[in-house]
């Protein structure tokens, strides 16, 4: 096995890592999905309007991406498990807390901390499990975790329509509690990546030995904050994860935060039908996900990612101009298998582009917190436009912003395949 999977990483322990960060992001999907499905409980208990009770998604977003401003450059100077420990932790009490708002302002400020606290969930788990995991699979490992995410809101769509009719909305957020407090027992197991900890006691060394480039080179930017050198030396990385996420994201959200009441307006489909719809959706993202790992690590990031961007360039459009039951169930499989699978591959891209001292910064940064920011607008922006257009056309009208992703893939992209963290960090810091 590889040196980032050394005497830490036998094999029990790498099936720990992988489920307790693919159960990190069960509950990141399953808590972003939720709320979706409450929209209209708590718009009718608060006396407001759908469009209104939308906004509170898009404060959970912001408190999403402030989160990533913040967990990053904690996980890079703390560790991976230290922030992952506290991430959870924040979520649970938060989580619990929604469940006892008393009008739209509390609902608000709540959203805000419980989306603040999972909003470094995903990307510093990709950091803790790439950094462990070996190379020849390491797409396909993080391809797992990222697939999480649909089944978090498969989840949240069953849990939904079977405490809703007899507990309400805020029972359902009591429910979301438990599986967030036995997750955060689990994370005593978790142990910094030996990798990582190689890394930061370059930190503590007076003298660092001469000739070897890359550890001189590591120890002054060592010396200042991952930050900094996200915005200086690493900028062509940080623009590259940035754009294609901030794509995936607009697409995600519109899709996830408007499908439900879609379905139920549009479609005229009930809260059974609806969640049986959903459940079907979001495993064709589960799919999508995991495909894209094994694609992945035999041809390659990029090529993937542009097999996937095409994919999503087509079958969106023809997803919005379709009126068949039929041609509804195959197109909006192949949206949600193509313009979101493609997040698992974010997951490894996402961590091989940066080296190991700014990796948690770069992630959030880019993905987490610039990323979400564009996003936030979508939920609001989508629901107005939507009342004039029409949903389905403006999911249709999205596809079309899969174009320059490809051009961004090709043009600020390297290829990063089966290399090992190691090599990839050397790679990385001296500039190649």
């Amino acid at each position: 096995m590889e040196n980032q999977a050394a005497s830490i990483n036998s094999k029990n322990y790498l099936v720990i890592v992988l489920f307790t960060v693919f159960a990190g992001v069960v509950i990141d999907g399953f808590e972003m999905s939720l709320y979706s499905f409450s929209m209209k409980s708590v718009s009718e208990e608060f006396g407001i309007s759908i469009s209104t009770a939308a906004l509170v998604a898009t404060v959970t977003l912001i408190g999403y991406a402030t989160g990533g401003f913040f967990w990053g450059p904690i996980a890079d100077r703390k560790g991976r498990k230290f922030a992952l420990y506290f991430t959870i932790s924040m979520y649970a009490v938060f989580t619990l807390l929604t469940a006892f708002t008393w009008n739209l302002t509390s609902l608000m400020v709540i959203r805000f901390f419980a989306g603040f606290a999972i909003g470094g969930e995903w990307a510093i788990g990709a950091a803790l499990l790439s950094e462990v995991w070996p190379s020849k699979s390491r797409g396909r490992a993080l391809a797992f975790m990222a697939a999480g995410w649909p089944i978090g809101s498969i989840l949240a769509s069953w849990l939904f329509q079977w405490i809703d009719p007899s507990f309400g909305w805020r029972g359902v957020f009591v429910a979301g509690f438990i599986p967030a407090a036995l997750l955060l027992i689990s994370r005593f197991l978790l142990k910094e990546p030996e990798h990582f900890t190689e890394v930061a006691n370059i930190r503590n060394e007076s003298n660092v030995e001469n000739g070897d480039q890359v550890k001189q080179l590591l120890a002054e930017e060592l010396n200042h904050s991952p930050v900094k050198l996200l915005f200086t030396k690493y900028i062509r990385q940080f623009l590259l994860l940035f754009i294609i996420s901030s794509i995936g994201l607009t697409g995600y959200y519109t899709i996830m935060t408007w499908l439900p009441t879609y379905l139920a307006t549009e479609k005229g489909l009930n809260l059974t039908s609806l969640t049986y719809w959903y459940t079907a959706i979001n495993f064709s993202m589960f799919l999508g996900y995991y495909l894209f790992g094994e694609i992945a690590d035999r041809l390659g990031r990029r090529i993937t990612f542009t097999i996937y961007f095409i994919l999503s360039v087509i079958s969106m459009p023809l997803f919005a101009m379709n009126d068949s039951v039929s041609g509804f169930a195959i197109f909006i499989g192949l949206v949600m298998g193509f313009s979101q699978g493609y997040f698992s591959g974010l997951a490894a891209f996402g961590t091989e582009i940066f080296p190991t001292h700014i990796r948690g910064t770069g992630i959030t940064y880019s993905y987490t917190a610039f990323g979400r920011i564009v996003a936030t607008i979508a939920p609001f922006l989508v629901g107005s436009l939507g009342a004039i257009y029409g949903l389905g056309f403006i999911i249709g009208v999205i596809g079309f912003l899969y174009v320059p992703a490809i051009i961004v893939i090709w043009w600020l992209g390297r290829e990063t395949t089966g290399v090992t963290i190691k090599d990839l960090d050397s790679q990385v810091i001296i500039g190649k």
